[in-house]
């Protein structure tokens, strides 16, 4: 199950006023107010920011396909992949883990690296195999007594300890080297939430008496108090928040801590979603005892999570709401840091400027993505808008006007499946996107071994996808010499991108001469699936000034064709 689509069960808490509006929940429902200047907010935003600053955000996609990689990285800005694990396949058994799933991952991983991506690793433990709801404390319990089907991460020591053992292997498997940034919840919710359902989930056995508590939490401070009854004074319910709410910075520092023993060193996403609860609202429901509070219930009170997390350090605050209507989907301004945590001004604000200015007061990096396609439906025509006024252009503003460090499209399937079309993203991201890498090939000069008339070799590094060379004989070279010689690690070979899909037998050469060859990649069978049409043949970095494709067995066109032969170095 891809992380992507778990999404779509979770929860967006928003608190504007509490009014109800559209959210992506499993059992919580979303308060979001849609203002109605919200698209003449856009508007003024987007002329404001009409020149663009330099270029500073990494652009990626949700559920990234390893058959369309190669052409987004030939193709656009796009530069971050997502490899999106599966707890529940990868250990269906107590230490039992499929070297089949595991396999099929590393594939993965090794086509997004082929095509010079940074990737972001997301754990899966939202879906956790079924052995684990045998173990001690493995269910979060609400003061009514009902059970969750979320895995008990923050208060169960046992659920904690397996875990722990599924990330070691992870580590083991993939290594975490290989990875910019690491995406982080809550474990058992697809984002750092409690589950929803309008009640609290602090009632368990762990939770009340401590017996199997996970380290580093304290029990219930209030074990016979129930949310929404008198019984606590103000005083008490507020600590009573900061003690629940820090449940989440708890399991989201044990990660970290757990990850970095393992040895990663990247960026830890913390993904948030929605405004929460703001601190007005907040201490309006603390008077009312906390009654059938389900924004606070679920843990989203942002502030208070991003002030008591114990670690700050390489922390992404990730909106996973962005563009979802909220506060009118108004931008970041410059002023917005002078604005109070505190002050009601801030209640109008949209989920991903709330964050963002939260961010800011921590010295917190910012991140997120969009509202998924179906989450909830009622997006869904903004979602298709291509137009300025739609859910990309919209997500792209926000992104750029509150500064974000990454920003990953939900979801990449929907840029090749007519949802939308990937040239759109490619194009609205382009002013604001991270440098990207530099094709190598476009300063060379591409000669072939033999060439049908009108087809000449120098199609393949012209930059256009749609002109390409085309062989005489059903076997033959292009060879490209580059401008000097240089480093390299890669090349990215496309055909059209509306052919249809087709194989060819593939051997990658290097030399300095352009006379004595080495061997980079052997002869292997490629495919061009229709629709993307590029591949990614990675090898060992090496110094060149020459590369040299030997091509033959197009099962389609029965001779060689390459529509734009293109060289990296990462």
């Amino acid at each position: 199950m891809s992380l992507g689509w778990k999404f779509s069960s979770a929860a967006r808490a928003s608190d504007h006023k509490s009014r109800a509006g559209p959210r992506r929940t499993r059992s919580v429902i979303a308060v979001v107010t849609i203002l109605g200047l919200g698209l003449l907010a856009l508007v003024l935003s987007l002329q404001a920011h009409a020149t663009p600053p330099t270029p500073q955000t990494l652009f990626g996609t949700l559920d990234t396909q390893p058959t369309t990689i190669a052409a987004e990285a030939a193709t656009s800005d796009v530069s971050m992949a997502m490899l999106e694990l599966d707890w529940a396949r990868f250990e269906p058994s107590p230490g039992v883990f499929s070297a089949s799933y595991v396999s099929g991952m590393k594939s993965q991983l090794q086509a997004y690296q082929a095509a010079g991506m940074k990737v972001t690793l997301a754990l899966g433990t939202y879906d956790p195999p079924s052995w684990v709801s045998s173990l001690a404390d493995s269910s979060y319990v609400d003061q009514t007594g009902a059970k969750s089907t979320d895995a008990n991460f923050v208060f169960s020591a046992a659920v904690r300890q397996a875990a722990a053992t599924y990330m070691a292997h992870i580590a083991a498997s993939f290594p975490l080297s290989s990875f910019y940034a690491i995406r982080l919840t809550s474990g058992g919710n697809g984002e750092v939430l409690y589950p929803g359902g309008g009640t609290y989930w602090a009632f368990d056995n762990a939770a009340l008496t401590g017996k199997g508590l996970a380290a580093g939490m304290t029990r219930n401070p209030d074990p016979k108090w129930t949310p929404g009854t008198p019984g606590l004074s103000q005083a008490q319910i507020s600590a009573w928040v900061k003690w629940y709410v820090g449940g989440l910075d708890n399991v989201t520092n044990w990660q970290m801590q757990t990850l970095s023993g393992l040895g990663f060193k990247g960026y830890y996403e913390t993904v948030t979603p929605g405004s929460g609860r703001r601190p007005d609202g907040l201490a309006q429901t603390e008077q009312q005892n906390l009654s059938n509070d389900g924004i606070t219930g679920v843990g989203a009170v942002w502030n208070l999570y991003y002030a008591m997390l114990p670690t700050k350090t390489n922390v992404i605050a990730y909106i996973s709401s962005v563009a979802d209507n909220s506060g009118g989907n108004n931008t970041c301004q410059s002023t917005d840091d002078s604005v109070s945590l505190t002050s009601p001004v801030a209640d109008s604000w949209s989920a991903t400027r709330w964050i963002a200015r939260i961010a800011h007061q921590y010295g917190l990096l910012v991140g997120g993505e969009n509202s998924g396609y179906g989450m909830p439906s009622s997006l869904d025509s903004f979602y298709t808008d291509t137009s300025s006024s739609g859910m990309m252009a919209t997500a792209i503003a926000l992104a750029h006007t509150c500064g974000f460090k990454v920003f990953y499209w939900a979801h990449d399937i929907h840029l090749w499946d007519g949802t939308l079309p990937f040239s759109l993203y490619a194009s609205t991201i382009a002013p604001y996107a991270a440098d990207a890498p530099n094709n190598l090939a476009l300063a060379g000069t591409a000669t072939a071994s033999n060439t049908l008339a009108g087809f000449p070799a120098s199609y393949a590094n012209d930059n256009g996808g749609g002109s390409y060379w085309q062989a005489a004989n059903s076997t033959a070279t292009l060879t490209l010499q580059l401008s000097k010689s240089q480093p390299v690690d890669r090349v990215i070979l496309e055909l059209p991108q509306s052919w249809g899909t087709r194989n060819q037998t593939i051997t990658v050469d290097g030399s300095t001469n352009g006379t004595t060859w080495t061997t980079l990649v052997p002869a292997a069978n490629y495919t061009f699936t229709m629709g993307s049409n590029a591949i990614a043949i990675p090898f060992a970095a090496t110094t060149e000034t020459y590369l040299r494709l030997d091509i033959s067995g197009n099962n389609v066109q029965g001779v060689p064709q390459i529509a734009e032969f293109q060289v990296y170095d990462n």
